[in-house]
């Protein structure tokens, strides 16, 4: 799993990256944070449901008009 920090709306939004499109972490789960540092101050909480959350995506059950290049 590739986590990724972009700009959206003028703030840090921390995204998982899988098969090339970026998916913001909190639109995948709503306890899974928004910022990397929240996700590192967090980690035992919320890596478990990273991982999760990347193997929906892989087996294809998170809609793809969640995702973008």
């Amino acid at each position: 799993m590739k986590l990724v920090t972009y700009l959206k709306n003028d703030h840090e939004q921390l995204a998982l990256l899988v098969n090339g499109n970026l998916y913001d972490t909190d639109s995948l789960h709503s306890d899974l944070p928004m910022s990397m540092s929240m996700f590192l101050n967090y980690w035992d909480d919320v890596m478990p449901l990273a991982l999760s959350a990347e193997q929906r995506i892989k087996e294809g059950m998170v809609r793809s008009s969640m995702a973008f290049p």
